[in-house]
């Protein structure tokens, strides 16, 4: 009984430190806290993809969410103006107030197409490389003003603005066409004459025949054009052939 007696202040003073820190953990829950960091709710974050930037600012403020910057970055999924990302995620639960980043699409890359008539095919696939751009079709045609290989035409005027990766499709010289001379073919057999134009790389054009009292039948007596003349392959000789 007296050893109780001796120990009992000891318990007083210890329920009275144990009541003072309950009470102290209660004002700072319930008091302190609240006023330092708020009684925010809890708020599952709206998805904003795919909504245009506006309606997207309507719905943060509808779920009294703030935008805390707005990042513009090419799309080519998504036409400008279009949210195509936000951080944090949507659906993720947030607090009241929270700062949202969004990033907003400008469209499709767009660039500049540049002249490369005159270039070379392979500087111009390298230049357009560069660029983002490609060459597509090619269609080669003889010229007579562009060397071998390089570009006559291009189907896309150059300045004008066209998607990022656009092929560009060209016209590409293959040289000047080959040229013949023409061969003499008067007073020869007409198949011989016929010959020759073959093996020439000339064709044979219109046959007149008339009648000659001085030169065998089916000889050849005239020719246009006449011989000499620098052809390109492949052209016509009209032949007077003796009946």
């Amino acid at each position: 009984m007296k050893s109780f007696k001796g120990i009992y202040p000891y318990l007083i003073v210890l329920s009275v430190f144990i009541l003072t820190l309950i009470i102290a953990v209660v004002i700072v829950n319930s008091f302190i806290l609240p006023t330092i960091i708020g009684q925010k709710a809890s708020i599952k974050l709206p998805n904003m993809i795919g909504k245009k930037i506006e309606v997207a600012k309507v719905i943060l403020n509808q779920n009294s969410l703030k935008i805390e910057k707005i990042t513009e970055q090419y799309s080519e999924n998504y036409p400008a103006g279009i949210v195509i990302n936000q951080i944090p995620k949507p659906f993720q639960y947030v607090k009241e107030g929270r700062a949202i980043s969004l990033i907003v699409s400008k469209g499709a890359e767009t660039l500049t197409v540049p002249y490369v008539v005159g270039k070379p095919l392979r500087t111009a696939r390298i230049d357009l490389m560069n660029l983002g751009l490609n060459i597509g079709d090619i269609v080669y045609e003889y010229s007579e003003t562009y060397g071998i290989d390089t570009i006559i035409s291009q189907k896309i005027s150059s300045g004008k603005e066209v998607p990022f990766g656009s092929n560009v499709d060209v016209v590409v010289s293959k040289g000047t066409e080959l040229m013949v001379v023409v061969p003499q073919l008067s007073l020869l057999p007409l198949e011989e004459a016929q010959n020759i134009l073959v093996e020439s790389k000339l064709q044979v054009g219109n046959i007149t025949y008339i009648k000659n009292e001085t030169f065998q039948p089916n000889t050849v007596i005239n020719q246009t054009p006449a011989a000499g003349l620098i052809l390109k392959e492949n052209s016509f000789i009209d032949l007077t052939v003796t009946k």
